[in-house]
C-alpha cells in the first residue's frame, strides 16, 4: 500500500531477539455489519484480518524473511441472483520473500513474492530483485519475474530497473526513486511506464509524492492514446504540530490506461476520464492514551456534474497489554 494517513487499527506486536534472529509482527482484526429490518432481510457481516510478520538477522546473518497478507470473509442473507453469494471469502498474499540485505553492504537481493519494495511502482512481483550501492547514498537495481494482479487476472512477465538517491546522514532527509517498468503478456507489450517517487522530511513535516507516466507505443498508440500519459499521481503533506496533534492533506489523480487486460475493449467503451480526490485528516491523541481522528474528502470525475463528499472519523482506546482497539465510521 504510502497512502493518506489512516487511523491506527487494533493490533498486537511482539519483538524477540536471540542468537537465531529477531521476530517482529503485527495483526489487525476487524468486524463490521449491516442489518436490514425490511422484509428483504438482507443482512451483511464482514470479518477481516491483516498480518505482517518478519524474521530479521536470521542465524546472525543479514537475512530477512517476510510474510504479509490479508483474509476477508463476507456473509449475506436474502441474496438474489448470482452476482452476490451467501458467502464470499478472499485471501491475499501480498508478500512472501527472502532477502539478503547487509546494513552497509554493497550488494543486496530479494527473491519470492515481492510487494512494493523498494518503490511503489514496482507493484507485486513473483521473481527476484537485485541492487548495488556504488556509494552509501545511491542504489541501482534491476528486477524480473511474473506479474501478479491481486483479485484480478494473472499472467505475463515484468522487468525493469531503478535508480534511488537517499542520503543517510543529513539534517534534511529526502529520497528520490526513478524507475522504468515493462510488462509483457502473450508475446506482446502489455504496458510500459516510468515511475517517480520522492519524499522529504524535516522535523514534524513530511511531504510524499509519486507518479506513473505511461509510454504508449505500438498497439497502445493505435488506440488513439497520447504518446505519454500521466496515469497515477498521489501527493501527501503531513504535519505533526505536537505529540498530541497531527494534520494531513492529500491529493490523488488517476486515469485509465490500455493494457493486455482491456485490449479487447472497443475504443468508444474505454473509460479514460480523470478521477481526482482531495482528502484532509486530523488526529488528536497522546502516546498510549485514548485518541480520536476525523476528516473528509471530495471526489470529482471528469465529465460528471456530481461531486461526491465523504466525512469520516473514529475513536481508539489506550493501549493495554500491547493491544489497542478502535471504532470508525463513514458517512
Amino acid at each position: 500500500t504510502p497512502a493518506p494517513a489512516a487511523p491506527v487499527p487494533a493490533y498486537s506486536r511482539r519483538r524477540t531477539g536471540n542468537g537465531y534472529g529477531r521476530l517482529t509482527g503485527g495483526l489487525t482484526v476487524g468486524y463490521s455489519g449491516f442489518w436490514d429490518s425490511s422484509p428483504s432481510n438482507r443482512d451483511v457481516t464482514e470479518m477481516a484480518a491483516r498480518y505482517d510478520l518478519a524474521a530479521r538477522e536470521v542465524g546472525g546473518q543479514p537475512i530477512e524473511l517476510r510474510v504479509r497478507g490479508a483474509h476477508r470473509q463476507v456473509d449475506r442473507t436474502g441474496t438474489r441472483g448470482v452476482i452476490l453469494t451467501n458467502k464470499d471469502t478472499r485471501d491475499r498474499l501480498y508478500e512472501a520473500s527472502l532477502a539478503y540485505a547487509p546494513l552497509k553492504g554493497r550488494v543486496a537481493a530479494t527473491v519470492g513474492r515481492i510487494g512494493a519494495h523498494p518503490f511503489v511502482s514496482l507493484g507485486y512481483l513473483d521473481g527476484a530483485l537485485a541492487e548495488v550501492r556504488p556509494t552509501s547514498n545511491i542504489q541501482i537495481g534491476a528486477f524480473a519475474g511474473n506479474t501478479i494482479e491481486m483479485g484480478g487476472p494473472a499472467g505475463g512477465t515484468k522487468a525493469g530497473g531503478f535508480f534511488r538517491v537517499a542520503p543517510l546522514q543529513t539534517r534534511l532527509h529526502y529520497e528520490i526513486v526513478v524507475s522504468g517498468v515493462r510488462e509483457n503478456r502473450d508475446g506482446d507489450v502489455s504496458r510500459e511506464y516510468l515511475g517517480l517517487q520522492g519524499q522529504l522530511r524535516s522535523g514534524g513535516l513530511w511531504f510524499y509524492q509519486r507518479a506513473e507516466i505511461d509510454l504508449n507505443r505500438g498497439w497502445r498508440a493505435d488506440r488513439g492514446a497520447a504518446s505519454t500519459q500521466l496515469t497515477d499521481v498521489r501527493s501527501m503533506l503531513s504535519w505533526r504540530q505536537s505529540p498530541t496533534r497531527s494534520v494531513s492533506l492529500s491529493y490523488e489523480q488517476r486515469q485509465g490506461y490500455w493494457s493486455s487486460f482491456n485490449r479487447t475493449l472497443p475504443v468508444e467503451a474505454f473509460d479514460d476520464r480523470v478521477l481526482q480526490t482531495i482528502r484532509a485528516d486530523i488526529d488528536l491523541a497522546r502516546a498510549n492514551t485514548a485518541g480520536i481522528w476525523m476528516g473528509g474528502s471530495v471526489r470529482l470525475r471528469e465529465g460528471d456534474d456530481r461531486t461526491v463528499y465523504d466525512v469520516h472519523g473514529g475513536f481508539r482506546t489506550p493501549r493495554f497489554l500491547s493491544l489497542r482497539t478502535s471504532i470508525e465510521g463513514t458517512l
